[in-house]
């Protein structure tokens, strides 16, 4: 299992959207500081991690915890 960090470093992999809607940019740095497991409704009731973080340009992101979007910087 891995394990994930107050600190954490993340690549954007794809472009997405911070909190306030503004664009995040492909190959952004995030740094996380909080993490959450969330729930999807039914019929799924799935559970998945979301990171709360700061881009390199200062913008907030409130992201599932993907490998689509995500990759952890070691």
């Amino acid at each position: 299992m891995k394990q994930y960090r107050k600190g954490d470093r993340f690549e954007v992999l794809k472009k997405g959207q911070d909190t306030s809607g503004s664009k995040v940019s492909k190959g952004s740095i995030v740094v996380m500081y909080d993490m959450t497991l969330g729930c999807n409704p039914a019929p799924s009731n799935s559970f998945y991690l979301k990171i709360k973080g700061v881009t390199t340009e200062g913008q907030l992101i409130d992201w599932h915890l993907d490998d689509k979007y995500l990759k952890k910087i070691l």
